[in-house]
């Protein structure tokens, strides 16, 4: 309970510094969609998750248009895709988390490549969704698919 009550004054005191950048006119783009990211992981946690939702909405619009204009790094979006599968994951829809998951996992998969740490955590994600949806073959397959390259890339757990 103690614990609880912490996590809830650190996530009022997040909130407040979010909030003054998102609404810093100096601040650019990127940087207040950073900070609605971080805002909506509070509001998630609260059980806001519509206001959550609007939020990430701008997010990803921002994102996508970077990464479109300019070649931004696809993390951004995919981080926030991520963070929205939660939310959906949360309200109960949990196919449509495994929609924003499978987004991300193709992504990282084609542009960063199989051996890359975010696509293997996208493909650990999605195949959490997809056992959650109640989808067991097809998470198994997708663990599989991915199990070898992490093994490579992180290791096995297994000590010298």
């Amino acid at each position: 309970e103690v614990l609880a009550k912490e996590e809830v004054q650190q996530d009022a005191e997040a909130k407040v510094l979010l909030r003054g950048v998102i609404e810093n006119t100096v601040a650019d783009s990127m940087m207040r969609a950073m900070a609605k990211k971080a805002l909506a992981k509070t509001y998630i946690r609260a059980g806001s998750l519509d206001a959550a939702e609007s939020v990430l909405t701008d997010c990803l619009d921002v994102f996508l248009t970077e990464e479109a204009r300019s070649g931004l790094d696809c993390r951004f979006a995919g981080g926030t895709r991520q963070t929205f599968a939660l939310l959906l994951e949360k309200r109960g829809e949990k196919q449509l988390a495994v929609d924003q998951h499978q987004v991300v996992a193709v992504k990282y998969r084609q542009l960063r490549g199989d051996s890359d740490r975010d696509t293997i955590h996208a493909m650990a994600s999605l195949s959490k969704a997809l056992l959650d949806a109640g989808s067991q073959q097809d998470a198994r397959d997708c663990a599989l698919d991915i199990l070898d390259v992490a093994k490579q890339v992180l290791g096995d757990g297994q000590e010298p």
